[in-house]
């Protein structure tokens, strides 16, 4: 194997530094037009396919992009039969999903037997989750739906490792769909009540402390050594303030770090948010076929006193609403709106992108009250956008490299753990990100050239099938400039000429080209 890599690498090296060697081997330049929709879709897409070529040709650009910032119109037919019969937790509401995955405890629980069976299921709902996004990422029509959500699941980021997380996250994924195209304001207060992001950031636990009255009623059941004077001591160590959901939401989800708020606010917030958490609707639990699970304000345990938050004192007509309130004014703020107009620029644009672009996006952010529409048809359709220097000047993730390698092979996908190692191996484990940051999308993150190697083998493995449970067609010599630099191309022909460079090969160099790792 080692051998292989050091011959693609010394190969790579050459195609940097390689000037043109035959005259008579050069490819066509694209139109201006064509570089245009190969940049439109290198941004909108998950990587250029000839059917996402043809379609833009056909459409012109201008109404492709308006067709994909209306998602719900492009039907995803074809591909969703499949998916409710590969990921059908995707497709079950989150009660129904905790039942199926995680049934409530008997008394054979502690079986290993049993066990081994909570295992599987624990095993299950999490692989069904990250199959999904693969799969919808590399064969959706709504690609740019499918990249969108690619962005907002790091910017709210959780890990469905940790505790029950892995129960609620399909749910999560599908509150991320549900509001990927609507209001921010909708889209964080959805998150900021959705037992996922609860449990990930443990404000479930985030109580009030007792009262010196509770206090007191503790301290005598104990010195009485009453039967309850365990559970409530139990209690009183658990309950205390958690400021986890309350620093990421100031810091990661609306204002970005230290930009306008202090640790007072921080406090006061998360004291704001005491008492949310999720649990059953009834006392039965799963035992009652009528309970659902979701969102619960626990009144007994919120911190009523007084709170200021950003200058002024928290309101409400009610002590949840107290909280959903402070969530609706940090979505509306205006450093808020500038932090996820630079987000989604340099997503979208550039990992610089021009200061008068996120200036102009956080207006459309401000006056349409965050309509993330409106947000993203204003950076599409602007001039930076389609500025020439922006031209493959984003750098591929890991997540982005493996699917813009599944589409341009056009992979048939059967089985995806040995996708999910690749990526991981590159440095990008799906859903599993290990800091609530999310993983970050710009070059610098993402060169290190230990990891490097992982991309090129997984190049030579996908070009030659020896990947289990996926199969690729090789890249046609006329497809070349679509996914790589005409140079490039025409250097790659040149060493197609070589007699003992197979098609797969041929492909593999493609796939693992600098230009190719760049969108």
């Amino acid at each position: 194997m080692f051998n292989q890599i050091r011959y693609y690498l010394c190969t790579f090296v050459a195609l940097l530094t390689a000037t043109t060697l035959h005259a008579d081997l050069t490819i066509g330049q694209l139109s201006q037009q064509d570089q245009i929709n190969y940049h439109i879709l290198s941004r909108m897409t998950f990587g250029p396919t000839p059917q996402a070529l043809s379609s833009i040709q056909k459409l012109g650009a201008e109404q492709w992009i308006k067709n994909q910032l209306n998602p719900s119109q492009i039907s995803t037919a074809n591909i969703d039969t499949r998916c409710k019969i590969d990921f059908p937790s995707l497709y079950m509401p989150l009660t129904d999903a905790i039942r199926t995955y995680n049934p409530p405890y008997t008394k054979a629980s502690n079986s290993p037997k049993d066990q081994k069976r909570r295992n599987r299921l624990r095993s299950e709902i999490q692989s069904e989750l990250r199959n999904f996004v693969i799969f919808r990422a590399a064969n959706s029509e709504r690609q740019f739906e499918e990249v969108i959500l690619n962005f907002w699941r790091n910017h709210f980021a959780i890990d469905q490792t940790k505790d029950n997380v892995a129960f609620y996250a399909p749910d999560f994924e599908n509150t991320l769909r549900t509001h990927a195209f609507g209001r921010f304001d909708q889209l964080l207060l959805a998150t900021a009540k959705h037992p996922a992001m609860l449990f990930y950031l443990d404000n479930h636990i985030s109580q009030k402390p007792l009262s010196p009255r509770e206090e007191k009623q503790v301290a005598a059941a104990e010195r009485r050594n009453a039967p309850k004077a365990k559970s409530l001591r139990a209690l009183e160590r658990q309950r205390g303030l958690n400021e986890n959901y309350a620093r990421e939401l100031m810091e990661l989800h609306t204002l970005g770090v230290d930009n306008g708020y202090t640790q007072q606010d921080v406090t006061d917030l998360a004291r704001a948010l005491t008492g949310w958490t999720a649990a059953w609707s009834t006392k039965r639990a799963q035992a009652d076929p009528k309970a659902v699970y979701n969102f619960h304000f626990n009144t007994k345990v919120h911190d009523s006193k007084p709170k200021y938050v950003l200058g002024s004192r928290l309101t409400g007509s009610t002590r949840v609403t107290e909280g959903s309130n402070i969530i609706l004014k940090l979505a509306h703020h205006p450093n808020t709106a500038r932090f996820i107009s630079f987000k989604l620029c340099q997503y979208l644009v550039d990992d610089q992108p021009p200061e008068g672009l996120v200036t102009e996006i956080a207006s459309v952010f401000t006056q349409s009250k965050g309509n993330l529409k409106k947000v993203y048809k204003a950076i599409l359709f602007s001039d930076d956008f389609l500025r020439a220097d922006h031209y493959r000047s984003k750098f591929r993730t890991p997540f982005e490299f493996t699917i813009a390698s599944l589409r341009a092979t056009n992979a048939s996908i059967s089985r995806y753990d040995s996708l999910i190692y690749a990526m991981n191996s590159m440095g990008q484990n799906l859903y599993r990100c290990p800091d609530p940051t999310g993983y970050y999308d710009f070059a610098e993150a993402w060169l290190d050239p230990g990891v490097m190697i992982y991309r090129w083998q997984f190049a030579e493995n996908l070009a030659n099938n020896r990947i289990k449970g996926v199969r690729t067609s090789p890249i046609k010599p006329n497809q070349l400039a679509n996914y790589i630099d005409t140079q490039t191309a025409t250097q790659i022909l040149m060493l197609k000429l070589k007699p003992d460079l197979s098609s797969a090969n041929y492909t593999a160099l493609i796939l693992g080209s600098p230009d190719f790792q760049s969108q």
